[in-house]
């Protein structure tokens, strides 16, 4: 996974036909996150700043992700690989918790989104080395 990801052809396709729209759309919810947050603090409500914090989070992991598809693994540094798969297990946590929110609320449009982002951003992880 990670020498798929080294190929520069591939990290072109890859921003401009999934992450592109996936930013835009991680943009836009993560702003009706901050709201919903400060909703939360008015309305002293741990579900809605729960809601806030889940969807921000999603917002470092598209950043991570981002800062793995602009350079390849060598280009990379030790310290700069372990915070770009900080950012995306981040990114992988609000992708989660999304998911098991939407499966309670029987959602199956965002349980589909859902699973293409888990699957994303698992293969962005795994195609990040972890160096210590």
């Amino acid at each position: 996974m990670e020498d798929l990801l080294n190929k520069k052809s591939t990290r072109i396709i890859i921003g401009l036909l999934i992450a592109t729209p996936f930013t835009i759309a991680a943009i836009i919810f993560g702003l009706y996150g901050i709201i919903i947050g400060i909703a939360g603090i008015a309305e002293k409500s741990p579900i809605l700043l729960l809601l806030s914090l889940i969807s921000v989070s999603g917002l470092a992991g598209v950043l991570g992700a981002w800062r793995r598809l602009v350079k390849t693994t060598e280009q990379l540094s030790n310290k700069e690989q372990n915070k770009i798969r900080t950012m995306l297990f981040f990114g992988l946590a609000s992708a989660l918790a999304l998911f098991i929110w939407s499966i309670y609320f029987k959602w199956p449009a965002a349980i589909a989104m859902l699973v293409l982002i888990l699957t994303l951003n698992t293969f962005f992880i795994y195609a990040t080395p972890k160096k210590l």
